[in-house]
């Protein structure tokens, strides 16, 4: 598990520590006007609304950190860079897609113990795939930085060498 977060390419404590509660909150919330924020806080659900949302996202997150451990291992970024990143956002998408619609559909199903499914595949789903692709973006971003201060690194190095 210690090795599923190592720090030195993917710098995403910040995603893990600030982007899991400030995303479960916007999930929660959105859509919603202040008063009807204010009234649903008190009904005893929110919370439960609230944990599943935010168990979900970290979930969601563990799940995508790991498929690009693996990806690491078996296709590299370069050479094959827009290769990699079409595999790795399909292969989020649908990993990810379809743990969260099963944990939903056993939320509301088993758990809520409701006969409705309104409404998931009309907001939640379009939002979740949105939230995918970004979540791949900024994990693509951190590779490209790390790439860069490599080489970066290299060239001071070759300099030093020279002097």
């Amino acid at each position: 598990m210690k090795n599923l977060f190592r720090q030195e390419i993917y710098k995403d404590k910040w995603l893990l520590i600030i982007g899991i509660p400030i995303v479960t909150l916007l999930i929660q919330h959105i859509g919603l006007s202040w008063e009807v924020i204010q009234e649903y806080i008190r009904e005893d659900y929110y919370w439960h609304n609230l944990l599943f949302n935010f168990s979900t996202i970290f979930l969601s997150l563990v799940i995508n950190r790991i498929l690009i451990r693996h990806l690491e291992q078996k296709l590299l970024y370069r050479p094959a860079f827009s290769k990699r990143v079409i595999i790795q956002l399909l292969l989020s998408l649908a990993a990810i897609i379809t743990v969260t619609e099963i944990l939903a559909y056993l939320y509301i199903i088993v758990w809520v113990k409701a006969d409705y499914w309104e409404g998931r595949f009309s907001t939640d789903l379009p939002f979740t795939i949105i939230l995918i692709i970004l979540v791949n973006l900024i994990y693509i971003g951190f590779y490209l930085q790390s790439e860069s201060q490599r080489k970066s690194d290299q060239k001071k190095e070759e300099e030093v060498e020279k002097a």
